[in-house]
Order: structure tokens, then C-alpha cells, then sequence
């Protein structure tokens, strides 16, 4: 119960108004679907309910958070390399180079020795927030908390609410009672268990952190021995304070210690840590799953690539299998990158060519057919060249009657090269489109687009 109003009640009753609403809004909204008004589950589904909002709002803080670790662990060795260079010079223009270097590779890394805690701090204002809301309870229903603050309520949360509140009871303790406050035996049980609980599921997270989603160079040395410390001392530091929060509180702080141990667990699973034993499991279960992709796919292009030569509509047989080799490269790429095998912004070299490009001289089917009859074969090729000089004709292209040997073959280069430079012109294209549509998701370059 508040018997005081301070200066942090004043800072804190934006966060707390919200908070309020909140619950408010999940309560009327469990009163619609059937469960019953007044005192009991309803305001303790309200406050689990609030839980697995904050943390769901959060999420994508969360996933920031291990990737920054990742990075944080992946540039470990430079900051190492940093640090020795500098080693010794403790003069103020070595040690400002030294942060501007670090700096540097943070900002390089897209990370910050920072965003592992960004979690924790959003959660910190709302948990008070909570903390104040179930304190205020009883002083809205006896009038106290109006005398401290000028205030009849905290946003919809008026004095009919608190009475409702108040006498909710999570296994016979009040919701707005503590260890020290608590009526009955049963209720100091009570508060004892879901401490015990929270404890537990605290230590088994922690656990899951520090000996499944580790690598095997970071369960040793003075850092691990500081966190295997932590793994400790954390829960019961947690416990010992849970003896001052009321119920409702205890509620909260358990529902997030259960949803924080799913997104540990969904974590190892998903995105594992590079050298960890968890990420080796991972790691062989994503390349069972490329290999036989890649087996599919090479097996389709191989049987395309063979079709090339038997497609008389082909004039360049070099540069459609070379599109096609192209094309399936990326596919497999996409497919790595999908599965995680690869980075999705990696630097690929490419090869430019200098010089003109010689053109390959297309051998028809039917000098292919006709190998072993030279004089049958030289007809067929002729035939051939002579069909694909019409089809040049019929399609428009500049009549070659007239002209050179040399000028025809240089012409017919040249409508080979242009239609080429079209075609990449059209990949281009396609590919900056969905840039574009992945940058409208918020996505990057490399990801999966979403339906």
C-alpha cells in the first residue's frame, strides 16, 4: 500500500497510466469472451496477459540482442589485436585513437557493446511501473493514495477496480500482498513457492546461456569463471528480493522468467552460436538440408544444360549456359543464405572480362548427327546457318545481302552482345525491383520476401 507519493511517482505516472490501460483494456477484453467480471482469474490472466505483451514488443530486441552478441563475439579478436597495439601508451591522444578505432569497428560490425542490454532496460521502467499500480491498489480503495497524490485513479484504474483487484486471490494470497504483509500461513506458502519457481527458472536460463549456447573457447578463462559465478548468484539475489514484491508482481516476474526460457530455448534451436555445441547440432542439421537441395538443383540444371545443344533456337551455346551456370549458382546461394550457411551481404568477386568477347561458332544438330559424313555434315551446317539467316531477316534485322564475310560475322556479334546487354539489363532490373520491395518490408537485400 502507498502511503507516500515522490518525485519518481510523478515521473513514473505516464508509464504507469499506460500500464493501467493496458491491463484495463486485457481485462474487458477476457470479460467479453466469457470469463466472469469482479474479483478473481480475470485480473490474474490481466496481469500474465500484460506480460507476454511486453515481451512479445520486445522480440525484435531480443533477436538485436544475440545478434550483437554474435558480433560482439566474431570481433573479439580484433579488439584483442586493438587493445595490444595500444598496449602500454596511456598518454590521452593514444587512448582517444584507441576509442576511435573501436568505435569504428562497432560501427563497421553494425554493433554495440550496448544493444545486449537494450532488453533489460525497457523491461526495468515497466516493471517499476507494475510495481507502483499493484502498490496503489489499496490506497485508491481506502483514499490514502488520493491524499498523497491529488489523484482519484491511475487512468481507468479507479477505485471499483482496485477493490476487484484487492480481493483477487492466486491460490488464497491476495494479489497486492507480500511475504511480510501476508494474513495467513497460506499465503507465505504461497509467496515461498513462486519465488522458488522463479528462482529455478531464472538459474535454468541462465544455465541454458552459459553451457548450451557457448562456444568452447568462452567456457574458459576469467570471464567464464565470472559467469559461472553469476549463474548463481543472479537467482538468488532475485529470490531475496522477490520476498518484498506483492503477488501480482510475482506473477509478472514468473511469466516473463517462463517466456524468457522459451526464447532461450527457440534461440539454441534457431540461432545458435558460432562454436557452441548447440550450433554444431544446428550447423549439421542445415547442411543435411542444403544437400539435398543442391542435389535437386544440380540434377534439374545439369538436365537443362544438356538440353542447350538440342534447342535449335539457341545461336550462342556458351553464353545460355553460361547464363544458366549463373542462375544456378545464385539459386544455391539464396539457399545457403536461407538456411544461414552464409552470410547474406558476403562480397562476392566478379570477373570482369576485357577485350571483345569471342564469339563461339554454333555447331548445329545436324552436323552433330552427321559427324562421321563430312560432305553430309558440311550441307546439314549450311542448311542450318541459312535457316538462322532468315530467322535474323524475318525478326527484322539488317539484311546481310551484299556484305563481307567479315561484316556479316562482325554484325552478327554485334546483335548477340546487344541482345546480352539486354538481357542483363532485364536481370538488373528484375533485381532492383526487389530491392525495392524488400526495402518497403523493412528487409534487407538477401532475404526472403514475405508473401
Amino acid at each position: 500500500m502507498i502511503t507516500s507519493y515522490g518525485w519518481y511517482d510523478t515521473v513514473l505516472y505516464p508509464l504507469k497510466w499506460i500500464v493501467a490501460w493496458v491491463m484495463v483494456i486485457i481485462h474487458k477484453f477476457l470479460t467479453l469472451i466469457g470469463i466472469p467480471n469482479g474479483p478473481g482469474i480475470g485480473w490474474i490472466l490481466s496481469i500474465v496477459l500484460l506480460t507476454v505483451a511486453v515481451r512479445l514488443a520486445i522480440f525484435p530486441l531480443f533477436t538485436k540482442q544475440i545478434r550483437s552478441q554474435r558480433a560482439m563475439q566474431a570481433l573479439a579478436p580484433e579488439i584483442k589485436k586493438l587493445q595490444a597495439r595500444y598496449k602500454g601508451k596511456n598518454d590521452t591522444a593514444s587512448k582517444q585513437a584507441q576509442q576511435q578505432e573501436l568505435m569504428a569497428l562497432y560501427k563497421e560490425h553494425g554493433t554495440s557493446p550496448f544493444a545486449s542490454c537494450l532488453p533489460i532496460l525497457v523491461q526495468i521502467p515497466i516493471f517499476t511501473a507494475l510495481f507502483r499500480v499493484l502498490a496503489a491498489t489499496a490506497g485508491i480503495e481506502t483514499g490514502d493514495y488520493t491524499k498523497a497524490s491529488g489523484r482519484t485513479s491511475i487512468g481507468p484504474l479507479d477505485k471499483a477496480m482496485a477493490i476487484d483487484i484487492n480481493s483477487t486471490k492466486l491460490f488464497g494470497a491476495n494479489m497486492i500482498e507480500t511475504f511480510s504483509t501476508a494474513a495467513t500461513n497460506q499465503s507465505k506458502i504461497v509467496i515461498g513457492v513462486l519465488i522458488l519457481i522463479m528462482v529455478l527458472t531464472q538459474f535454468f536460463t541462465m544455465r541454458q546461456i552459459s553451457v548450451k549456447n557457448m562456444p568452447a573457447s568462452a567456457l574458459e578463462g576469467p570471464q567464464a569463471n565470472v559467469q559461472k559465478t553469476m549463474m548463481y548468484i543472479m537467482p538468488l539475489f532475485i529470490g531475496m528480493t522477490g520476498f518484498f514484491f506483492q503477488v501480482g508482481l510475482l506473477l509478472y516476474m514468473l511469466t516473463t522468467n517462463f517466456f524468457t526460457l522459451g526464447q532461450q530455448l527457440w534461440a539454441i534451436s534457431a540461432m545458435p552460436t558460432p562454436g557452441s555445441e548447440a550450433y554444431k547440432k544446428w550447423h549439421a542439421k542445415q547442411q543435411a538440408k542444403y544437400d539435398t537441395f543442391f542435389t535437386q538443383v544440380t540434377a534439374e540444371y545439369d538436365q537443362k544444360l544438356a538440353n542447350v545443344g538440342a534447342d535449335q533456337q539457341v545461336t550462342d551455346l556458351e553464353a545460355a549456359r553460361e547464363e544458366l551456370i549463373i542462375e544456378r549458382d545464385e539459386k544455391l546461394r539464396l539457399e545457403r543464405v536461407r538456411l544461414g550457411l552464409e552470410e547474406k551481404n558476403k562480397k562476392v568477386e566478379v570477373q570482369t572480362q576485357t577485350g571483345p568477347r569471342v564469339q563461339p561458332t554454333r555447331k548445329p544438330r545436324a552436323a552433330r548427327k552427321n559427324s562421321g559424313n563430312p560432305a553430309k555434315n558440311q550441307r546439314s551446317q549450311q542448311n542450318a546457318q541459312d535457316d538462322y539467316d532468315a530467322e535474323l531477316d524475318a525478326n527484322g534485322q539488317d539484311s546481310e545481302e551484299g556484305l563481307s564475310a567479315e561484316e556479316i560475322a562482325r554484325r552478327r556479334a554485334e546483335r548477340r552482345a546487344a541482345e546480352r546487354a539486354r538481357k542483363a539489363a532485364q536481370r538488373e532490373a528484375k533485381m532492383k525491383a526487389r530491392e525495392e520491395r524488400l526495402r518497403k518490408q523493412g528487409r534487407r537485400p538477401g532475404d526472403m520476401e514475405l508473401g
